[in-house]
């Protein structure tokens, strides 16, 4: 009878391509070329030698549109920072009247937790109306 071979772990399973990155560069580049620039990589010349020193009509639109971003998105312009500050006020506006509709439904709920009656209650909103008006007056 013949020997059985054993088949290290190692060798049966799915094939392993190695964990170290190839370093092919898989991006995919694509280019608008005028019809004289088409006809120059036609004839052989690299898109490197005909793109050098044009700009291309994508780029030419990305320097645009940077430029305008920069123009108005600026945080320091007037514009902005007005606006911003309206912004800003309004939903911190909003957020203290919700927060204050919340706690004073929380504060007439008190008596309906187990353990507090109408007088602890009662003291409860006292030493809150007493720690808001501390806070108005500094």
């Amino acid at each position: 009878m013949p020997a059985r071979t054993k088949i290290s772990p190692y060798r049966s399973g799915e094939p392993r391509f190695g964990r170290q990155s190839h370093g092919i560069d898989t991006t995919v580049r694509t280019y608008r070329l005028t019809p004289e620039q088409l006809e120059r990589y036609r004839n052989g010349e690299a898109i490197d030698d005909i793109l050098k020193g044009e700009e291309t009509e994508v780029a030419k639109k990305i320097d645009l549109i940077k430029r305008e971003r920069e123009k108005i998105s600026s945080p320091f312009h007037p514009d902005v920072m007005a606006a911003w500050n309206r912004g800003f006020e309004a939903g911190a506006k909003r957020q203290n009247e919700l927060d204050t509709q919340l706690l004073l439904e929380w504060l007439g709920q008190l008596e309906d937790i187990p353990g507090i009656g109408s007088k602890t209650a009662t003291k409860i909103r006292e030493h809150w109306l007493c720690f808001v008006n501390r806070a108005k007056d500094q």
